[in-house]
């Protein structure tokens, strides 16, 4: 390699970026396994570079960001706890919990003894390692308060014999104690001045407590508690004498939870960057058994502990306590490594692990119909309702056009919307079976369309934030709500339930006693990805006891909040933790003897304190409404299976056969390619050819649509067709277009004739989207 200036530094770090965001781009896909995947992307660096990167710099880059995410933890963990009473205070239950809880240290124990008395290691290393591996379990899964605080002690303790003098000592106390004088004199001056204080307050104590003897980890981790507390304490109002010195450094805001994982990504390449791979083979059996425990004493934890879900290694905080001590001889690269593999190996059940195993109502999914307006919130409802119904059974959307006389969308307009949600479920792998239905509302056509499916719900996208269409919008809701009496579902913002840090279920208070409440938890947490115990709850109107026995164990009673009136709510919110929440309001239908005018402000409450946060207005159905889609429908007049995927549709089958399937054409521009394209389809009539080719290139020029990055999609109706035909271009090197950011490799072009329905055009549609999704049509395509 040449000498480059600054090697070590500027390559690791565009590789980190880079690989941060690819894996950010697919993210759904990779789930939790990305602290692993990271890990791998820096030992394959390390390969790369001319020697492993050492020295003061990068050992102060390792100490910092372990600081830095343990800190952020701690403060959410501080800022988090308010006094909550336990719903089940049972000997047994209290027993189990306490057995659950020392699981990663028996665990950390044994892995310890067995590798320390198989090399001959000294008894202290083999204590110190027992340390860093129990405190790396307690934070590998969701920590809370109690595991975090568990994690910083075995953290200081595994420095046994490295603590500093005693004047080093008071020092550090001395200082601690300056910085807590000096907030409880800025609480009586303008608090928004002290922000810059704050920070270096925050920095002032870690240090404190770094120079009293704990690593940078539990140094961070205590500082940043002591900062979450006292806004925690503040927010709530608790304590006032605790505040007026606390209070001041409460002031770091949502971003604790951006912090905490960045920081802790930041620390899985860098682990990945410190191993020595060609010495890693050596130590496979200690990476082996690393991750193997890891995955077992998780999951033993959360059986134990009396979780609805399966309980994996997915937080990447677990680095920052594997690298504090690194070069502990029978953990160091191994144990790294391990874990890396733990929380691949483990990321396609965390995804799965909403799934209750006892005391969960029989059936979890939950059939659901999309009403389509046009909006992206309707479109992306597509993943929603997949993970809702959560059988792999496809996706069915309606879009209702107007009758002639009354206001909606047209046919070409509804078709037109539907095109856009086929596309955005082949995207994620998710068949979507479209229909437009024409009738006089939206609300009756929707209900039509459920009720002929055999549905269980109605799904329908809004706006809370936006007030053009806000009133259209609340009138469809309420229409709907009058029209069908199953379960509907007001969605803002539903793609980001998969990202959210923290899912709040709200409920009004008697809702939870509906049969379908805990069918709606475990498919609420089925969209999250998590279970249904690390959610949070709210209940408004009740007490917390009766939300907790509601859910029959799914929700942690400890997890619960109680308020008394909906004006309550942001307060009692405002000490969640700040990484992004997402809200499942359940709340009473209109007319019910539970329903409170007051209660149609929620969302606006929640959008206003929470303005990017996903929020999901969860109205039960009516009593006897609620039998599942599964029992309602008879076996003779259920839907034929789909055929088997892997093999070419047969529109696409007819593209090759009549040569409408064009590879490397040599056209350079895109309107020159479309031309020839619609050519194959009208061989005989050059105008409608020529017509045709031009409308296509208005479209791609003002509103493209992809079916995949660089997959152009052109469809219409048209006379001179009898079936739907399909022509397909492709250019390896790329058409360039304007409204893209890259280049058009491949063009599919769609007419069907112009007397067909929108439901076979859209069919066609949906062929051709799972091909690309599934068969890998763009790889024979390109002649991959």
């Amino acid at each position: 390699m040449p000498n480059l200036a600054y090697v070590h530094v500027l390559l690791p770090l565009i590789a980190y970026l880079v690989a941060r965001a690819l894996l950010s781009r697919y993210a759904q896909r990779i789930g939790t396994a990305v602290p692993g995947v990271l890990t791998g992307c820096g030992a394959i660096l390390a390969l790369l570079l001319p020697g492993q990167p050492t020295g003061a710099a990068f050992a102060f880059v390792i100490d910092a960001l372990g600081a830095i995410a343990l800190a952020a933890a701690g403060f959410e963990a501080g800022r988090t706890m308010p006094p909550r009473k336990s719903a089940d205070g049972s000997a047994a239950r209290t027993l189990r919990r306490s057995i659950a809880f020392f699981v990663p240290a028996i665990t950390g124990m044994a892995v310890a003894l067995g590798f320390g008395f198989l090399y001959n290691a000294p008894l202290a290393t083999m204590a110190g390692a027992a340390l860093t591996l129990a405190a790396a379990l307690w934070l590998c899964v969701e920590p809370g308060v109690y595991s975090l605080a568990a994690a910083g002690i075995a953290l200081i303790l595994a420095r046994a014999g490295q603590f500093p003098e005693a004047t080093t000592v008071a020092w550090s106390i001395g200082v601690a104690m300056a910085i807590l004088a000096m907030g409880g004199a800025l609480s009586r001056s303008a608090a928004q001045a002290s922000g810059a204080f704050m920070a270096a307050a925050t920095i002032a104590l870690a240090w404190a407590a770094h120079s009293a003897g704990a690593p940078w980890p539990a140094a961070g981790l205590a500082a940043g508690f002591a900062v979450g507390l006292a806004r925690g304490s503040a927010l709530r109002g608790i304590s006032a004498r605790r505040s007026v010195v606390l209070a001041p450094l409460g002031v770091l805001g949502p971003g604790a939870g951006f912090i905490v994982i960045e920081a802790a990504y930041a620390l899985a390449f860098i682990a990945g960057l410190s191993l020595a791979p060609r010495a890693l083979a050596t130590l496979l059996p200690v990476a082996f058994a690393v991750a193997g425990a890891a995955v077992a004493a998780s999951a033993l934890r959360g059986l134990l502990s009396g979780e609805h879900a399966v309980s994996l290694p997915s937080d990447a905080l677990a680095v920052a306590a594997l690298l504090s001590f690194s070069q502990a001889d029978i953990l160091g690269d191994a144990a790294i490594a391990g874990f890396a593999l733990a929380y691949v190996v483990s990321a396609p059940f965390v995804r799965g692990a909403s799934v209750v195993r006892t005391g969960a109502p029989a059936e979890t999914s939950i059939k659901a119909v999309i009403g389509v307006s046009g909006s992206d919130e309707s479109v992306s409802a597509v993943s929603f309702a997949a993970a809702i119904g959560g059988s792999g059974e496809p996706v069915r959307v309606a879009c209702v056009a107007a009758t002639s006389g009354n206001q909606g969308p047209s046919l070409a307009e509804a078709e037109e919307a539907l095109v856009r949600c086929v596309v955005a479920g082949a995207s994620e792998g998710i068949r979507v079976l479209p229909s437009v239905i024409s009738a006089a509302s939206v609300a009756a056509g929707l209900a039509r369309s459920a009720m002929e499916r055999q549905a269980d719900a109605i799904l329908l996208g809004t706006s809370v934030r936006q007030k053009q269409g806000a009133e259209e919008q609340h009138a469809v809701l309420s229409e709907t709500l009058e029209a069908f009496q199953g379960t509907v579902i007001a969605l803002s913002r539903p793609k980001r339930f998969a990202s959210a840090g923290r899912l709040v279920a709200v409920a009004v208070s008697s809702v939870e006693k509906t049969p379908e409440f805990e069918r709606a938890l475990v498919a609420i947490a089925r969209v999250w990805g998590r279970p249904t115990r690390t959610m949070d709850g709210l209940i408004i109107g009740g007490q917390a006891e009766a939300l907790a026995d509601a859910a029959s164990g799914m929700l942690d009673p400890r997890a619960i909040v109680s308020v008394q009136s909906w004006r309550d709510v942001p307060a009692a919110l405002s000490s969640l933790g700040s990484r992004s929440p997402g809200f499942v309001v359940f709340t009473a239908r209109p007319g019910t003897a539970s329903w409170n005018p007051g209660h149609e402000r929620l969302p606006v409450v929640l959008a206003g304190a929470f303005p990017e946060s996903p929020v999901a207005l969860w109205f039960a159905p009516v009593r006897g409404q609620a039998e599942t889609a599964q029992n309602k429908t008879p076996p003779s007049s259920r839907a034929p299976e789909e055929p088997h995927p892997d093999a070419w549709p047969p529109l696409l089958s007819a593209a090759y056969d009549s040569g409408r399937v064009l590879q490397n054409m040599p056209e350079e521009a895109l309107v020159d390619a479309i031309r020839r394209l619609t050519d194959t389809m009208f061989p005989t009539d050059k105008v409608a050819s020529g017509r045709l080719a031009t409308a296509f290139s208005a479209i791609a020029r003002k509103e493209p649509i992809e079916l995949a990055p660089g997959v152009l999609l052109l469809h219409a109706h048209a006379d001179g067709v009898a079936l739907p035909t399909l022509a397909i271009g492709s250019n390896p090197g790329g058409w360039p277009l304007v409204a893209l950011s890259s280049p058009v490799r491949i063009t599919v072009i769609l007419v069907s004739p112009s007397a067909a329905s929108a439901e076979s055009h859209l069919e066609a549609l949906t062929q051709i989207a799972m091909a690309f999704r599934n068969l890998d049509l763009a790889g024979h395509l390109l002649g991959a």
